[in-house]
């Protein structure tokens, strides 16, 4: 920053060369002492950051070979939401992993590691309108009385603010209910809604959410 400050670095040549006069350095050794470190000063910073990033992508890409499976979870959970295209399109050129969409009953709130499937659940607390309080619900009452097997029981026993039918609605376009209620196509999921919608129509027992 200094030398992009020439006032600054004079201030600091004064100084420097000053110091060195007085410890009984010759002017000019001192001067040319002071030169070098100028030019130093121009590509040490470039050079320390080009070896950390050697490093780190050393580093990096050994984990990624070694450890994909990890790798992969916690760098789609790391990702900011524009990242995660290239990120899914790079994770999609290794076989040997699945990338599965959310499951209400194997996904949680980070992206999830399945060992025997050596597959990654994509993370329910990406889905939107999803808090923190509707997965701790969600998972709360999971781990009390066991998974899901339909929409319908998912709806009865997650009633309340905290699981209202905006968010139910997500997680159907989302995918959350595929597996359980067999849907093998995106728009056979307006039938889902459809089913939900009369679930709630008759008093299903759930609040909507303002």
């Amino acid at each position: 920053t200094g030398k992009k400050i020439p006032e600054q670095m004079q201030s600091y040549k004064d100084k420097f060369v000053a110091g060195c006069v007085a410890n009984g350095c010759e002017k000019f050794e001192a001067e040319k002492i002071w030169n070098k470190i100028e030019v130093f000063a121009g590509y040490s910073f470039n050079l320390s950051h080009a070896v950390e990033y050697s490093l780190i992508g050393y580093q990096t890409a050994w984990i990624k070979y070694y450890y994909p499976l990890e790798f992969w979870t916690v760098s789609l959970q790391h990702a900011d939401d524009d990242e995660i295209p290239k990120r899914v399109a790079e994770l999609q050129k290794f076989d040997r992993i699945k990338l599965y969409g959310p499951d209400i009953n194997k996904s949680q709130s980070t992206f999830y590691t399945d060992w025997d499937e050596n597959a990654i659940y994509w993370s329910i607390g990406r889905i939107k309108h999803v808090g923190e309080v509707t997965l701790t619900a969600i998972a709360k009452e999971k781990e009390k009385n066991g998974e899901y097997f339909s929409l319908e029981e998912f709806v009865r026993r997650n009633r309340g603010q905290a699981v209202n039918s905006r968010v139910v609605k997500h997680l159907i376009y989302s995918g959350c209910f595929d597996q359980m209620e067999n849907i093998d196509h995106p728009l056979a999921r307006n039938k889902l809604m459809d089913k939900f919608a009369e679930l709630y129509r008759v008093g299903a027992p759930i609040v909507t959410g303002k």
